[in-house]
């Protein structure tokens, strides 16, 4: 099961958690025998679980100690666990990256450093370090998106995808709208504000002349920003607002990175409720295949297919669940050129997406076979 961040911005997935004796202990499982680069960041990983921990516990509990097992070659590999000091250094690191990473405009603000590649013995043993600094392009699954890679990787441009006859717009995944701005009256309030942890759960009608749309706290979120004066009558902006259709009507969640506040009048960056399209079309390149839905290799059954796909503006998730997943995701590789018709766009940890609702469709406009490949 995954684990979150209380805010949002970071998950993990521990593989056992050992406290019988009162102390905590997590182990990470490698089917593999750790001699390879990949040992390098193992431990890394086992200091983001510790912290993790920490996070999603108050900060109250620490991990007592970490371990990884190597199956291949039954070798347990221990690892000091971070005290306190190291856990805040870790959460300062962690949110200065993670805000580096949301504000990426261009490939200037990210430009590849590569980490020269380690070489490890069975278990995980630290042999050396390569003396090429560039060795890891050899090998690195994005050199196809570098800009340093010297690769065609056939980015889509598409503006337009035919279906059933008829040429249906595109939209780039730069311009793809998660979050509105929007002023009005509070026409009715269906059920009466609370208070919540610090937040307010509410739900209300927003008017603008003879439109209206349903405003509300994001599922299990009690958001802060939020004014205490909801009434009936009363002018307010919604900033940051994620739109979204329920049976056939537009709604706005508020979580806790949009805002409530009282309004004397319009703003020029508000929108009007009719301009809101809480659906889109967009076409992407598929860089991975995160989740198949269907039967596991292991004989259970998944609800969920989740991809990750890039056009000639930038990257995109598309997740779907259980009958709103198309028919066609089957067969979905990656490298694959596809359209993604009719989905409803919104975010998960601050990262745009699109989600497959009744109605969505797949195109596949190419096949893998068929480009050029994410390798040179």
């Amino acid at each position: 099961m995954q684990t979150i961040h209380p805010e949002q911005w970071f998950q993990g997935e521990y593989d056992l958690v050992y406290r019988w004796n009162g102390k905590i202990r997590i182990i990470d499982l490698k089917a593999s025998m750790g001699n390879n680069d990949r040992s390098r960041l193992y431990s890394e990983q086992l200091r983001m679980y510790s912290w993790l921990w920490w996070e999603t516990h108050d900060r109250k509990e620490t991990v007592d100690g970490l371990e990884i097992w190597y199956l291949g070659p039954g070798y347990r590999k221990k690892i000091n666990a971070p005290d306190k000091d190291e856990l805040i250094i870790i959460s300062n690191e962690m949110e200065d990256m993670y805000k580096i990473l949301s504000s990426v405009e261009s490939e200037n603000d990210a430009l590849p450093n590569p980490t020269p590649i380690s070489y490890f013995e069975e278990g995980g043993v630290l042999l050396g370090v390569s003396e090429d600094s560039n060795e890891r392009c050899k090998i690195c699954p994005y050199v196809a998106l570098c800009p340093q890679g010297g690769h065609d990787a056939s980015l889509p441009d598409n503006k337009t995808a035919q279906v059933k006859g008829r040429d249906l717009l595109l939209t780039p995944v730069i311009d793809v709208v998660t979050r509105v701005d929007l002023e009005g009256e509070i026409f009715t309030i269906p059920r009466e504000p609370k208070l919540k942890d610090g937040g307010v759960i509410f739900e209300f009608e927003l008017r603008q002349g003879l439109d209206n749309v349903i405003v509300k706290n994001a599922w299990n979120t009690a958001p802060k920003e939020v004014t205490r004066s909801l009434r009936k009558g009363a002018r307010v902006r919604v900033r940051g607002g994620l739109p979204s259709l329920w049976r056939g009507k537009t709604e706005i969640s508020i979580d806790q990175y949009a805002s409530i506040e009282l309004s004397e009048g319009p703003e020029p960056t508000d929108i009007e409720i009719i301009e809101i399209h809480p659906r889109v079309n967009v076409v992407g390149r598929v860089w991975s295949v995160e989740s198949q839905k269907g039967p596991l290799p292991d004989g259970r059954y998944s609800d969920r297919w989740s991809i990750t796909m890039i056009d000639h503006t930038g990257v995109i998730n598309v997740v779907g669940f259980k009958m709103n997943v198309p028919d066609t995701s089957t067969g979905v590789n990656r490298g694959d050129i596809i359209a993604i018709i009719n989905a409803e766009p919104g975010e998960f940890a601050r990262r745009k997406q699109v989600k497959c609702i009744p109605g969505t469709s797949i195109l596949r406009l190419h096949q893998n076979e068929d480009l050029p490949g994410w390798k040179p």
